[in-house]
């Protein structure tokens, strides 16, 4: 998965869990019957486990990006500037393991 789309993804769910929130403070402002105070109940409960989720992703998306920082100031030897495709380095270093296992076979072909 994209890291663009993910974090898209959690922010429109944010959004969606505001919204939820602001009908159901609407709901409770109303003074509903019985059988909607139980809804609005399950869904505050929802929204509590739900907003907790989002922290935990948004936290887990922000350790990923600073953990790819570090190996692109590892490889690079420099601090890594704000990129547009943070994940580049994955793909240098795909390529240099291809590289690397091409040129074992052709070492291991030559010893044979």
């Amino acid at each position: 998965m994209d890291s663009d789309v993910l974090g898209s993804d959690v922010s429109k769910l944010s959004r969606g869990i505001r919204n939820i929130r602001e009908v159901v403070r609407l709901n409770q402002a109303v003074g509903l019957v019985e059988s909607s105070q139980k809804i609005c109940e399950s869904l505050n409960s929802f929204m509590q486990m739900a907003e907790e989720e989002i922290i935990r992703i948004q936290a887990l998306e922000s350790v990923a990006l600073s953990l790819v920082k570090e190996i692109t100031e590892y490889f690079h030897g420099i601090p890594a500037k704000e990129e547009a495709h943070p994940f580049r380095i994955f793909m240098a270093v795909r390529d240099f393991l291809t590289n690397l296992d091409w040129v074992c076979k052709e070492v291991g072909m030559i010893n044979e």
